[in-house]
């Protein structure tokens, strides 16, 4: 008897250690800085910083600071990005999980647009180009997935040209931390997917779909494929803007919901 349940915790614990997430890299802010980040890229006013939860007048996540994604509101914003976790493991075709805590003080509406996260990837004329988006609805405030579609690229599916909306009815939750998980499975043919968790909800689940350049555009060095987590827009109805940020962590696995 005692064989037979040392076995069993032996196979439950080997169980719990594969049902572990396999997370490549995250982020806190808790150096009060954004060190674990490696570049950003503002216009026209757009800035990200550490700060801290209790200065802002919101309720910390699980530490006391959080990055602040600010910009006025009429045309620009910020881009963060993590370049070298992704460039480790995105030729793999391996699907990737971008996740991240947001806490919005008040509702995000435009007459223009609004990015939260872009999935970006360098084009046959070496430029940095969005391929899909991750938005927010100009009037009422859901969560908005976006085919780029006005560069080279045929897709999002095999026969498909032009720009492609996906929306959604689930609003995003204000003055409360929501937890945002983004799927990519980076593929250069039509193969690829996207899959969008707003808090243990799946809000968007695309498949055969392209989710990035080809890779002979680039030599094998280059960094060809990213994720920027953005609060770039147009024309916000509320100048301004800004948004918190906490938790980032991408990872080779889902992670769970867990508030």
């Amino acid at each position: 008897m005692l064989r037979l349940a040392t076995s069993v915790l032996l196979i439950l614990a080997a169980f719990c250690a594969q049902a572990q997430p396999r997370i490549l890299w995250s982020a806190g802010m808790e150096f009060g800085d954004l060190r674990e980040w490696e570049y950003q890229f503002n216009s026209d006013g757009g800035q990200s910083t550490a700060v801290l939860a209790a200065s802002e007048g919101i309720p910390a996540k699980s530490g006391s600071w959080v990055m602040k994604q600010t910009f006025p509101g009429v045309t620009g914003g910020t881009r963060t990005y993590r370049f070298s976790t992704l460039n480790q493991v995105y030729r793999t075709g391996e699907p990737l999980y971008y996740s991240f805590w947001a806490y919005f003080p008040e509702a995000v509406q435009n007459s223009g647009f609004f990015n939260l996260l872009q999935v970006q990837a360098v084009n046959a004329d070496w430029q940095l180009e969005p391929v899909w988006i991750l938005g927010i609805h100009p009037t009422n405030s859901t969560l908005k997935l976006e085919w780029w579609g006005r560069g080279q690229m045929e897709g999002p599916q095999a026969g498909e040209h032009g720009g492609k909306a996906y929306e959604q009815p689930v609003p995003v939750p204000v003055g409360q931390w929501v937890f945002i998980q983004f799927m990519v499975t980076p593929r250069e043919d039509f193969s690829g997917a996207v899959k969008v968790w707003l808090n243990d909800a799946v809000v968007f689940d695309v498949q055969n779909v392209r989710t990035k350049f080809p890779e002979s555009y680039v030599p094998s060095w280059a960094i060809s494929f990213l994720i920027g987590k953005d609060a770039y827009g147009m024309n916000l109805a509320s100048p301004n803007h800004r948004h918190y940020i906490d938790d980032v962590t991408i990872s080779l696995d889902p992670l769970p919901y867990s508030p």
